[in-house]
């Protein structure tokens, strides 16, 4: 009899659960497309974007960064979808544009108004648009990713020095494993695509990476780093990045292993505005899985 009752009150319970997880799912079902941008809000906002938008001076932050619709409206325009978008350098970008997708634009709203002056939001359905305005952007003179064609590679290990002279692809090789290579990728660090130097160390070796006559600006701007997937090796030793001006160390960092995007600034003082030789080395006491790559460009303030 007991039993029976029990059976009884458990049966109605499943009954109700059923019947209630019946009514989520449905009333989900309804509200879920509503609760989304719809494909005429990207339009409207993509096309006053195209508009008011400067490739050569402005930037695109989407958010939140995982919200990648946005690229297939946007187009070549330049887009960035950075995982924590208050710790980016955006100084040379005259303009900032934060793509909004559930309101994550006005969680950043107040950090970047102490970076850049705010001008205005435009709501466009479901999306905004936030607009801040960098009032002293900084102009790139010599962008070392991009003239990675012009670099002179050597691998220093004790007394020996080997020079790497094949270039194809965007890349120079010096022999050995696949990896073992020096050039333009876009890697995953810190759960946002950058484009880097791809500087795989070498175990007990130097990577040199040279670069003649380069014109130097107020400072040396760049970023390093491991890739994410190289920090789940946790047996992964440091990786070592020294910048030489003239064969005068002015920069030696130790990159963790540890997940981040390891940022650095080099000031000139007296030698802006002239040619000097730029020297970039890598090194590493074990190469496992030492995904590693930098960054690096020389600015003048306006």
């Amino acid at each position: 009899m007991l039993y029976q009752r029990i059976m009884k009150y458990v049966n109605i319970a499943s009954l109700c659960i059923f019947i209630g997880v019946l009514l989520f799912s449905f009333g989900w079902y309804i509200y879920s497309p509503l609760s989304r941008p719809s494909l005429k809000d990207y339009e409207n906002i993509s096309k006053y974007i195209k508009q008011n938008f400067d490739n050569s001076r402005d930037v695109i932050i989407l958010q939140p960064f995982w919200a990648e619709r946005a690229r297939e409206y946007i187009g070549e325009l330049n887009l960035l979808n950075p995982r924590y978008p208050l710790e980016e350098d955006f100084s040379v970008y005259e303009n900032i544009y934060v793509f909004s997708v559930f309101g994550y634009g006005e969680k950043i709203k107040e950090g970047f108004s102490k970076k850049f002056r705010f001008i205005d939001t435009k709501d466009f359905g479901k999306l905004s648009l936030y607009h801040y305005k960098n009032e002293k952007p900084q102009k790139v003179i010599y962008n070392f990713y991009a003239s990675i064609k012009d670099a002179k590679i050597r691998l220093l290990k004790g007394n020996e020095i080997k020079e790497c002279k094949d270039f194809r692809n965007e890349k120079w090789t010096c022999g050995g494993p696949d990896w073992q290579y020096i050039g333009k990728e876009i890697l995953d660090i810190d759960g946002t695509g950058r484009e880097c130097l791809w500087s795989h160390p070498v175990t007990n070796s130097i990577i040199e990476i040279n670069f003649e006559n380069v014109i130097l600006g107020d400072k040396i701007s760049g970023f390093s780093g491991l890739t994410d997937e190289a920090v789940r090796y946790v047996q992964g030793s440091p990786v070592f990045l020294s910048v030489l001006i003239d064969d005068k160390e002015v920069l030696y960092h130790t990159n963790p292993n540890k997940i981040g995007a390891h940022r650095f600034s080099i000031d000139m003082d007296n030698l802006k505005n002239t040619p000097h030789k730029v020297t970039f080395r890598v090194s590493t006491h074990l190469d496992g899985v030492r995904h590693f790559c930098f960054y690096a460009d020389t600015r003048v303030s306006q």
